[in-house]
């Protein structure tokens, strides 16, 4: 292993010898080969301190593990293949790579997707701000790239970049749509609270068959975020999950806050596993005015 002092003391010299900036070379680090902690970290300070590249790979699975970036602080992590597989279909791993890519940016590393092999996976990626691609779908490892190859590799970016705008401005489009049919959605669920309380059971039922997709609706005080009555659910009850009470406090929630403090006073939120539920949903949330009291109406809508 090159993590040995001897293989250290070899290596640093043929570098040098032959012109090569440490810039220019990345190590990865495999950690399921790595059982000696202490020896990782003066590995890690040596070449550090030689201006070399660091690299986790297969990050995200098998004995890759969170704590070891805090002493390897890694120029690059390499996310593996298991969770970039698919990743456009599966909601989880959507949310994981979403989360490492958030970290990693935070702690200022690189992101790169090992083995992407269709554009959908890159696409995904993409929008996860993934940094770096590896895969087949460029080109296969060789030891030589021709000028022809360098120009396919090179029409392929171009390309991917030219669907990636195209999708983006789609992606807007349909979410304004979306915007604009939830706040009708609002209206006439406004429309009905207005003729009675917000405890009126009576007006539960009417308030539902406005909608199929809509699951729950509850109100939030404007001035605290704090919940007003209980939280009124479509969906049947499943263990683990449970609606929030009366004397809920919302206020470092997105959609109270950012529709408390918007000019346009709403706010439609991104794709989630409800708490109340189970299910997957969007939350949006609304200024409203009933009985003379100034409230932020929130309706749970399944996605």
């Amino acid at each position: 292993s090159i993590i040995d002092s001897d293989m250290y003391e070899n290596f640093i010299p043929i570098v040098y010898k032959y012109n090569i900036p440490t810039a220019n070379i990345v190590i990865e680090i495999k950690e399921d080969r790595i059982k000696d902690t202490q020896a990782l970290k003066r590995f890690i300070s040596r070449y550090k301190k030689r201006g070399f590249i660091i690299a986790i790979d297969d990050f995200g699975t098998g004995y890759s593990s969170f704590d070891r970036l805090e002493f390897i602080q890694p120029d690059i992590v390499k996310v593996d293949r298991s969770i970039i597989y698919n990743v456009h279909n599966n909601f989880i791993n959507s949310e994981i790579l979403s989360a490492i890519s958030n970290m990693c940016h935070q702690i200022g590393s690189i992101v790169l997707a090992e083995g992407v092999e269709n554009s959908l996976e890159v696409l995904s990626c993409m929008k996860k701000d993934i940094d770096i691609f590896q895969g087949f779908w460029f080109a296969k490892p060789s030891s030589e790239i021709s000028d022809m190859q360098t120009k396919h590799i090179s029409k392929f970016i171009d390309n991917i970049g030219n669907v990636y705008k195209e999708n983006t401005k789609n992606e807007m489009q349909k979410k304004q749509a979306l915007l604009r049919k939830t706040q009708d959605l609002s209206n006439r669920v406004l429309e009905i609270l207005k003729k009675y309380t917000i405890n009126d059971l009576e007006v539960i039922d009417e308030i539902f068959l406005v909608n199929d997709k809509l699951e729950a609706i509850y109100l939030i005080n404007y001035e605290d975020g704090v919940q007003v009555g209980r939280t009124f659910i479509s969906a049947a009850e499943k263990y683990l999950y449970k609606p929030t009470k009366e004397g809920h406090n919302h206020s470092l929630r997105d959609y109270y806050f950012i529709t408390k403090d918007s000019t346009r006073g709403d706010y439609l939120g991104n794709r989630y596993i409800s708490k109340a539920s189970g299910n997957m949903c969007r939350t949006y949330a609304s200024k409203v005015r009933l009985q003379d009291n100034c409230y932020i109406v929130c309706l749970d809508i399944l996605d």
